[in-house]
């Protein structure tokens, strides 16, 4: 069984890999998280998006 689940990631802007990804539950909780992790980047290296992940959990 798997579940759709949502990403907070930092980006490097020039680079597009992800410097740090936090797990959450909905879109919602991952766009706040991404407003909070933003005011703490240096805007002109990195920027905050939100990526669709997929977590499996085994039954």
């Amino acid at each position: 069984m798997s579940q759709q689940t949502f990403d907070a990631c930092v980006v490097n802007s020039q680079t597009g890999s992800v410097v740090k990804r936090e797990p959450c539950n909905d879109q919602y909780e991952a766009a706040a998280k991404c407003r909070t992790m933003q005011k703490e980047v240096n805007p002109e290296q990195y920027h905050t998006e939100v990526r669709k992940g997929l977590s499996t959990y085994a039954i």
